[in-house]
C-alpha cells in the first residue's frame, strides 16, 4: 500500500511533469526532479513509500524515467555515454558481481552481523554474529548500486555543468533551511504540547518501517529531542555533518548567519550527544570558511560563532537545568570513550552507545581482513560507519571500481580539500551507513569534491527548444 506522503509527492510530481511538458521545460524539470529526489533521500528514513520500496529506491526509478520521457519529449536520437563512463560502470558490476559469487561459492567466509541482525541484540547477546551468506539483502543493495549508478550516468551531463552544480548545491542548502524551520517547530510541539503530537502525525503519513515506530522522541537531558522524519532522534544530529560539508559559501548575508546559527541550535534539539561532537567540526569548517572569504577577518567571524555558542549554551542553562547540561557533557565524553575503547556488556545507556558501534565496527572490521580484496559481497553486512561497512562489503576491487566510476562522472578531487576529506572520513567512520554511499542524499557530498576544473557550462535551457 502507498504511503500518504507517497500519493503527496506523486501528484505533485505529475502535476509538474505536465506543465513542464507543456511549457517546454522539460530539461529542466529533469533537474529539478533529481534535486527534490535528493532532498527526500535526505530526509526522509523513515517507513515505505510504496509496499517495502523506500522513498530513496523510488526516486531511483522516478529519475530515470524523467531522463527517459525527458529524452523522448526532445526527440533525441542518439544517446552518447563517455566511452570511461562505460568502461567504469561495467567494470564495477563485474566486479560486484564477482563479489556476490565469491560469497555464493567460498566456505571460508567471515563471520558478520548480517542485515537481519539487530546490532544492539547483537551486543547485549540477544543475537549473534554468523558466517556471511548469499541472502535476499545482497540483491537489494546490488539493485539499489545499479539503479544509483544510471542515475548519475543519466546526468553526466548536468552534473558536469558549473552553474548547475552550484545551483544544485544552493538549493540543497535551502531544503536544510526548511528542515531547520520543520525541526524548530517539532521542539517547540514536543515540549509544550505533545511528545508524541509531531511523531503520530508523521508515521500516520509515511507508515514505518520494522521497530520505527518504537522511536518515540526521548525525554534527555530535561527535554524532548526530534525526530522530524527520521526513525530516530540521533540521524538529526547525523545529518548536520553533512550540512556543515555542503554548506560551503560561507556566511554572506544575515539570513545565511540566522540559519547557520539555527543549525547549532537543532544539534542542542536533537537530544543527542553526537550533537556536542560535531561543534568542534563545525568550529573548523568554519574557520576554513573565513580564510576563504577576503571581505571578512578571521576574528570577526570567529566573533559570532563564539558569540553563537555562548548564547546557545546560556540559554539551554536557563531554560532546562544546569545538572542536565553537564549529564551532555558528561553523556557525550562518555559515548566518545566507549567508541574508541569499546567495552563489555554494560546497562548504561550511554556506554553501550558507544560500546556497540565499536563492537559492530571490530566485526566489519575483522571480515574485511579475512577477505579484503572482494569483502563479503555488497549488501552482506554494514558495520556502524561507512568506513568499516564499505571495506567489508565491497573490498579494495570493489572501493577501487566504485569510487573510479564516481570520479568518471563527477571528477573529484581532495588535493585542494584534504582537510575537509580528513574530518570527513573521520565522522564517516563512525556516522551513515555502507548504503548510503549509493544513495541520491550522498550526491551533493560528492560534488563539494568535484574538481572545478573540470567543468564546462551546458546550456539547459536552449535545449527545450531544439528538437534533434
Amino acid at each position: 500500500m502507498i504511503s500518504t506522503l507517497g500519493v503527496i509527492l506523486l501528484i505533485i510530481y505529475l502535476i509538474l511533469f505536465v506543465v513542464a511538458i507543456a511549457c517546454k521545460r522539460v530539461q529542466t524539470f529533469k533537474l529539478d526532479v533529481l534535486i527534490g529526489c535528493i532532498s527526500v533521500s535526505l530526509f526522509v528514513n523513515v517507513g515505505n513509500f510504496f509496499l517495502n520500496f523506500s522513498f530513496t529506491e523510488v526516486g531511483y526509478i522516478v529519475c530515470i524515467v524523467t531522463s527517459i520521457i525527458a529524452w523522448l519529449v526532445n526527440r533525441v536520437k542518439h544517446i552518447y555515454v563517455e566511452k570511461k563512463c562505460a568502461y567504469w560502470f561495467t567494470f564495477m558490476i563485474c566486479v560486484m558481481l564477482v563479489g556476490l559469487l565469491h560469497l555464493r561459492l567460498s566456505n571460508n567466509m567471515p563471520d558478520v552481523l548480517s542485515m537481519d541482525i539487530n546490532m544492539d541484540q547483537a551486543y547485549y547477546g540477544m543475537q549473534y554474529a554468523k558466517k556471511a551468506s548469499l541472502s535476499v539483502y545482497n540483491w537489494i543493495a546490488f539493485r539499489d548500486l545499479i539503479l544509483f549508478s544510471v542515475v548519475l550516468l543519466m546526468y553526466k551531463k548536468e552534473l558536469s555543468d558549473t552553474e548547475i552544480v552550484n545551483s544544485l548545491l544552493e538549493s540543497v542548502r535551502k531544503a536544510f533551511y526548511v528542515f531547520f524551520i520543520l525541526a524548530s517547530i517539532e521542539f517547540i510541539l514536543n515540549n509544550i504540547v505533545s511528545p508524541t503530537l509531531v511523531r503520530d502525525f508523521v508515521i500516520s503519513i509515511v507508515g514505518t518501517m520494522d521497530k520505527a515506530k518504537t522511536y518515540y522522541p526521548e525525554a534527555r537531558f530535561g527535554y524532548y529531542g526530534i525526530t522530524v522524519f527520521f526513525a530516530e532522534q540521533s540521524y538529526v544530529s547525523v545529518l548536520l555533518i553533512y550540512y556543515t560539508i555542503v554548506w560551503k559559501n560561507g556566511i554572506n548575508n544575515n539570513k545565511d548567519l540566522i540559519f547557520y546559527i539555527l543549525s547549532i541550535a537543532v544539534l542542542f534539539m536533537s537530544g543527542s550527544s553526537t550533537g556536542v561532537l560535531l561543534i568542534p567540526f563545525a568550529l573548523i569548517v568554519f574557520i576554513k570558511e573565513a580564510i576563504k572569504q577576503k571581505k571578512r577577518t578571521i576574528v570577526n567571524l570567529f566573533e559570532q560563532f563564539f558569540i553563537v555558542a555562548v548564547v546557545f549554551t546560556g540559554v539551554y542553562l536557563i531554560v532546562a537545568n544546569p545538572i542536565y547540561f553537564a549529564k551532555y557533557l558528561n553523556s557525550t565524553i562518555m559515548k566518545a570513550g566507549a567508541l574508541l575503547n569499546g567495552g563489555t556488556y554494560t546497562n548504561n545507556a550511554v556506554l553501550a552507545s558507544g560500546a556497540t558501534r565499536n563492537y559492530a565496527n571490530g566485526i566489519a572490521m575483522n571480515a574485511f581482513l579475512q577477505s579484503p580484496f572482494l569483502g563479503v559481497g555488497i549488501g552482506g553486512t554494514r558495520g556502524y560507519g561507512v568506513f568499516s561497512g564499505i571495506l567489508a562489503t565491497f573490498g579494495l576491487l570493489g572501493i577501487g571500481a566504485f569510487v573510479g566510476y564516481l570520479n568518471s562522472i563527477i571528477g573529484m578531487t581532495i588535493r585542494k580539500k584534504i582537510a575537509l576529506a580528513s574530518l570527513l572520513f573521520v565522522y564517516l567512520s563512525v556516522a551513515f551507513s555502507v548504503w548510503y554511499v549509493y544513495m541520491l542524499a550522498f550526491i551533493p557530498l560528492y560534488l563539494v569534491f568535484q574538481d572545478s576544473d573540470r567543468l564546462k557550462s551546458v546550456n539547459l535551457i536552449g535545449e527545450d527548444n531544439v528538437k534533434s
